[in-house]
């Protein structure tokens, strides 16, 4: 995927401290449809963001169960910090759209929520692992070029679906030779369930189809759900 990354102080992010306007999305009935909220929202976002380019907008992602919708759901409130007109733009873009049910709701602090996309000088930006990114195109937010881990080493392979972090050198008193470096993996946020699912099983040896990544009700997420979904519904900000 083509991105820019743009460092935050040059974005006019908001951040308001009182409650904000959302427009919340059953996540249920779009993982049942397999379509991630990316694919759902993004074309409307970036539509939206080249009509009002004079303007900026942040938005963040708050998940919860509810039952707005008069059934019991999980769902994703987008919490639209900015006018008016992202707002209503954003509920009537995806309003007609039949993969999943939507609504303005509920007035959400935006510091409640985690921040997840930012409209500013026509263009459509999301926050992905600590930095904000450029989608240049819907492409760009659909398609991933993921490289297979390899049999031999997986863990000295590069891999855009991985995080790396290089874990500190741990010394005691009665071992006089420090454990060797090791390297802690982190899946990305906008990797795939389903490729995740399968490197670990690789990683480990397991047999196909052995690992399951789920939410806290239980119910596994579809294998091309982006993995910050599943963060998302257990709570751990990005």
């Amino acid at each position: 995927m083509h991105t820019v990354t743009h460092p935050t102080a040059s974005l006019k992010l908001h951040a308001s401290k009182g409650p904000m306007p959302t427009v919340e999305i059953n996540i249920d009935k779009l993982d049942n449809a397999e379509i991630a909220l990316d694919e759902f929202v993004c074309p409307t976002l970036a539509a939206l963001a080249r009509r009002a380019p004079d303007q900026s907008c942040t938005i963040y992602q708050f998940m919860t169960q509810s039952v707005n919708f008069m059934h019991n759901c999980w769902s994703v409130f987008l919490i639209i910090d900015g006018s008016e007109r992202f707002l209503t733009g954003l509920a009537d873009g995806i309003g007609y759209r039949k993969e999943s049910e939507s609504r303005i709701s509920d007035s959400i602090p935006p510091l409640a929520g985690t921040p997840l996309y930012h409209l500013q000088d026509g263009e459509l930006w999301a926050h992905e692992d600590g930095e904000w990114k450029r989608l240049d195109a819907y492409d760009d937010v659909t398609e991933y070029d993921e490289e297979e881990l390899t049999e031999e080493d997986p863990g000295d392979e590069e891999d855009d679906d991985w995080n790396d972090e290089e874990e500190e050198e741990n010394e005691t008193t009665t071992v006089t030779r420090a454990k060797p470096k090791g390297r802690q993996r982190a899946a990305r946020n906008d990797a795939r369930v389903g490729k995740i699912k399968t490197k670990i099983e690789t990683l480990f040896g397991l047999p196909e189809g052995s690992v399951v990544l789920q939410g806290p009700d239980g119910r596994p997420l579809r294998a091309d759900a982006f993995i910050r979904t599943l963060r998302a519904r257990w709570g751990y900000d990005n």
